[in-house]
């Protein structure tokens, strides 16, 4: 009896070991997820091509090494899942041959709508983005509409360049801001303009201004351009970018709509004059005669000063002059105590700086040296 029992115990016990590896075999392992994440809704969409004759099996569906679904081949599959934020994995594999799949990672930040389309081969499952596809499509849609758009543009150019050539909207540009910020072209009362003293292209005024960049150019219409951030720099080292529109009404160019900024390099935007300004009450600058742009520049009158080393130069011959006044000793402090250093368009500098002049016997003071060298010499000195 005893063995008898032993023997039933042993057939129960094989049997249950079987079952265990059997069940163990077809258990789903779930990704372990963080119960902290937050979950979002995630409408998946698949279209399974139809095959005419090879290949032309049911795919199972998995989500994270889940099975969620089987598609009947050539069928559809839609549903909206859970899922929590983060990466996720969809896997397509043939039902009867797990060995061919087809696999694609995902990203879950929010709410989100997957579209794909599989396509059944016999030794993978290919997949296709949809809503790449679509980017893709949105974005040669995009690119084919800004080509014909520059196209466009381009031809309005030429046409407009043809009559009123855009070297001629530069001058014009130049000529009103020079005389806009010219203080040598009022009358006597100081408030009035004298369209007389207005300044031509070709003059070189103490206030001028040059174009350091183009900027973008656009025709406007059959008589007006467009430009945007035109650069210029003026005899004052002061710098204006701008956007405005020049027109010619075929008797004068008229400048309009101006928006910019007009300061230094060295600070901020917020830091500067807003010259959108110059459009309110009289401007007769704004309208530039045919005239004050017809003589073109020479480009030598407007060339760069070196004023590294015309500064330079000008502190030796100074402090040369100062040493020959004063030939027991005159130093120029010329780190601590330079007050000024101002190199003007004709070349000539202005300096100001403490020194340190000594006597005959030995005795030493500080003063102030001041004056102006140009062209190699001293034009005025002083000690203060």
């Amino acid at each position: 009896m005893g063995v008898v029992m032993k023997k039933i115990l042993k057939i129960i016990l094989s049997l249950f070991l079987v079952l265990f590896i059997v069940s163990c075999g077809d258990k789903v392992v779930k990704k372990e997820e963080d119960p902290n994440l937050p979950k979002h809704s995630v409408e998946i969409n698949v279209k399974c091509d139809g095959n005419l004759i090879f290949s032309k099996y049911d795919v199972d569906v998995y989500i994270d090494d889940e099975k969620v679904v089987t598609i009947k081949h050539g069928e559809n599959y839609v549903d909206i899942v859970k899922l929590t934020e983060g990466k996720h994995a969809l896997v397509f594999k043939n039902k009867d041959d797990k060995s061919v799949e087809g696999k694609v990672e995902f990203l879950i930040k929010e709410d989100t709508k997957l579209n794909y389309q599989i396509h059944c081969n016999n030794d993978k499952v290919r997949i296709k983005d949809l809503a790449d596809e679509k980017k893709k499509e949105v974005q040669e849609s995009k690119e084919n509409e800004d080509s014909n758009e520059s196209d466009i543009n381009e031809k309005n150019n030429e046409s407009l360049e043809a009559t009123f050539p855009k070297e001629n909207a530069k001058r014009a540009i130049v000529v009103s801001l020079t005389n806009a910020y010219s203080s040598d072209v009022f009358k006597k009362d100081g408030n009035t303009y004298d369209l007389k003293k207005f300044h031509s292209y070709a003059e070189v005024p103490e206030f001028n201004l040059k174009i350091e960049k183009d900027g973008e150019w656009t025709a406007k219409d059959d008589k007006t351009w467009h430009v945007d951030n035109i650069e210029l720099k003026a005899s004052t080292k002061i710098y204006i970018k701008a956007s405005l529109d020049v027109t010619f009404d075929d008797k004068n160019y008229i400048i309009s709509n101006i928006r910019g900024l007009m300061g230094s390099k060295k600070i901020s935007d917020d830091k500067k004059t807003d010259i959108s300004d110059l459009e309110q009450g009289k401007c007769p600058y704004l309208t530039v005669a045919p005239e004050l742009i017809k003589e073109d520049r020479n480009p030598e009158d407007f060339k760069e000063l070196d004023e590294n080393k015309i500064t330079s130069d000008a502190r030796k011959i100074f402090q040369a002059y100062g040493k020959n006044l004063f030939p027991y000793g005159f130093k120029c402090h010329w780190i601590i105590g330079l007050r000024a250093e101002e190199v003007s368009r004709d070349g000539s500098c202005f300096l100001k700086v403490e020194v340190t002049i000594k006597n005959e016997y030995g005795t030493k003071r500080k003063a102030i040296a001041e004056g102006t060298v140009k062209d190699g010499k001293i034009i005025d000195f002083h000690i203060h």
